[in-house]
């Protein structure tokens, strides 16, 4: 993907974010990047699907995004076939570099999640802390696959407009849906139905 000026600029950038190595915040790094892996965002998922006050709020809305960054980060993988940054490892990944699957899946699953969250009744503590929170676990998701020697920094800034770009699909999709439903009576139905399906009553 990189090739030239910008992937010597890529690959020093790297290389910078790995100029001191710290056992704590290796430590630290690689407990913020096991967040980020499949067997958190499943189950968590799962979780949110599975309680019904979740399931009420948008859990399906939320599980179905995840799924969609995740089959659109393999995807996308495939297409641009970036190999992983030459520099030191600190845990073991394989496959293609960019986009990061981690700033990806977290920005697109967390994203939902949060405006989930802000269009829901809820105390204003909560709509004003978790997306001040959710937009740090973010950061700190990028810095640590960096850090780790796993993804270039644009492999992380890759992740988060492609999962952004998935969020605000979703969000669009939903809006839209039921926005047409109310201008078009053909559409009340399929509205029904859809709002049945993402909050979980078809269980």
């Amino acid at each position: 993907m990189c090739s030239g000026a910008a992937h010597g600029f890529n690959a020093a950038l790297a290389a910078a974010f790995q100029a001191r190595i710290y056992g704590a915040l290796t430590g630290f790094c690689k407990v913020i990047s096991d967040l980020g892996q499949w067997y958190v965002y499943v189950p968590a998922g799962i979780l949110l699907v599975a309680i019904p006050a979740a399931r009420r709020a948008g859990g399906f809305a939320a599980l179905l995004t995840l799924g969609v960054a995740a089959g659109l980060n393999t995807a996308l993988k495939l297409i641009f076939a970036q190999p992983r940054p030459d520099v030191l490892r600190l845990v073991t990944e394989t496959g293609y570099g960019f986009p990061s699957g981690h700033a990806m899946n977290c920005t697109a699953f967390a994203g939902m999640c949060l405006f989930l969250v802000l269009i829901h009744k809820n105390p204003v503590w909560v709509r004003r802390l978790l997306p001040v929170l959710g937009v740090l676990f973010a950061l700190c998701i990028g810095f640590s696959r960096i850090y780790l020697g796993v993804h270039y920094p644009l492999d992380v800034l890759g992740g988060y407009l492609a999962g952004g770009c998935v969020c605000c699909a979703a969000v669009c999709a939903l809006g839209s849906l039921r926005a047409n439903a109310d201008a078009d009576p053909a559409r009340v139905r399929l509205r029904w139905v859809m709002d049945r399906f993402y909050s979980g009553k078809f269980i």
